[in-house]
């Protein structure tokens, strides 16, 4: 099934990303479709971002994950992330926080592509 949201952003009629300036997503880094849709848009954005919030679907966040704790880096490190990097551990059971708590201590000591950025968690 396809989204119809991203028809219409996508479509030559609706021609909504030249005004807007602001782009708030949800996106499952685990789901290609989801994945490949996200960069259509960014690669069809005509004009200036002034902001993008990004809420990855990643529910099962873990510090011991190496292909997460990569993707992550790559955004520090890549300056992908601009102003703010938050990892949500309210859903995670108390014994696997630590891990995730370690992960976010080792992104805070990447260097990073922005001077301004900011990683935690909550």
């Amino acid at each position: 099934m396809e989204n119809l949201g991203h028809r219409f952003l996508m479509s030559s009629d609706a021609n909504y990303l030249g005004r807007l300036k602001s782009l708030a997503v949800a996106v499952d880094i685990m789901n290609t479709k989801e994945l490949e849709m996200f960069r259509q848009i960014l690669v069809a954005w005509n004009g200036i971002m002034k902001k993008l919030d990004i809420c990855f679907k990643m529910f099962n966040f873990s510090g011991l994950n190496k292909k997460q704790f990569a993707l992550a880096s790559r955004f520090i490190t890549q300056g992908t992330v601009m102003n703010t990097m938050i990892i949500e551990t309210s859903l995670i059971p108390p014994v696997e926080k630590f891990y995730i708590e370690a992960a976010v201590a080792k992104l805070m000591e990447l260097p990073k592509g922005n001077k301004n950025l900011s990683i935690g968690y909550f």
